[in-house]
């Protein structure tokens, strides 16, 4: 069953998904970003009371492969 984290004051994704999976890599933060559309709109301070889901599993692969799909947090 997918988790859901409401955000609170100064949280960022990468330690958000770091806290509930015990690291934050690349595709982690590919699976989160991709079960929440628009959630990288919203920049890298979250703003208080987004429900953000964490899916049960998330995919393993290469490190660098944010940076070849061209995702980020700021843009």
């Amino acid at each position: 069953m997918t988790q859901v984290y409401k955000t609170k004051d100064g949280d960022v994704l990468d330690a958000i998904i770091h806290s509930a999976y015990g690291q934050c890599t690349d595709s982690q933060l590919r699976s989160v970003l991709e079960a929440n559309p628009g959630l990288a709109d919203e920049g890298p301070i979250l703003p208080v009371g987004i429900g953000i889901n964490l899916p049960d599993s998330v995919q393993e692969s290469d490190k660098n492969d944010l940076q070849s799909k061209g995702i980020t947090l700021w843009d």
